[in-house]
């Protein structure tokens, strides 16, 4: 490479400027991509922050809705539960009834026998005969006599025809034998309506699973 150094030792002018210039060329791109790099990581630390604080706020949602609707299956067991044949079918029926007309999210409620016959619900009486013994809820209940609240899998609501979760519980003979199940259908759109307030940008979506993944 030819010398850039004139006689008499001392750097040419043009050949400084191509030193600054091969200088510059080199630390603007360095200097854009450290920027870039910098921003990009920023972006991405205020998204999960931002997919963080929205995930908390799905997952109270969920809680307290299921929260409520558990709160009063305890309750209702406790009123009728095994106890359900001194009392008329009318009450049991009002009592359900009046329960779901004071919320927005419950589709039905119903009392289930040993053998999943529908002997009582919210939305009709007399209740409309539809067997449930394969109903996924009523499997877990009947062989766990210590189970609490039972999560199903979200299905299309029978009656209603709109897609609902069933939360159940057990209900006991007074010598703990099986003797059917309460189970309430929570509307699907309830958390729908819910995960469209939040806009997570495009490619993205919300959904609600139970812990074993469906």
């Amino acid at each position: 490479m030819p010398s850039i150094t004139p006689p008499g030792g001392r750097p040419s002018l043009s050949g400084s400027l191509r030193v600054l210039a091969v200088l510059v060329a080199v630390g603007i791109p360095a200097l854009v991509a450290t920027s870039l790099h910098r921003q990009l990581g920023e972006e991405l630390r205020a998204a999960e922050v931002n997919t963080a604080n929205t995930v908390r706020a799905l997952e109270q949602h969920a809680a307290r809705t299921v929260e409520s609707v558990d709160t009063f299956l305890q309750a209702a067991i406790s009123l009728i539960g095994a106890g359900q044949q001194s009392l008329s079918p009318k009450a049991i029926h009002a009592a359900l009834h009046e329960k779901r007309a004071q919320t927005d999210y419950l589709s039905n409620i119903l009392i289930l026998d040993q053998n999943g016959d529908v002997s009582h619900e919210a939305g009709a009486f007399p209740a409309r005969q539809v067997g449930r013994s394969e109903d996924d809820y009523m499997h877990a209940l009947r062989d766990n006599p210590n189970a609490g609240l039972f999560v199903g899998r979200s299905v299309m609501g029978r009656f209603s025809g709109v897609p609902v979760l069933p939360l159940a519980r057990r209900i006991n003979h007074a010598d703990g034998s099986f003797a059917g199940v309460i189970v309430a259908t929570v509307k699907a759109s309830v958390f729908q309506s819910v995960f469209d307030g939040f806009d997570l940008g495009p490619n993205s979506t919300l959904g609600l699973w139970r812990l074993d993944g469906t």
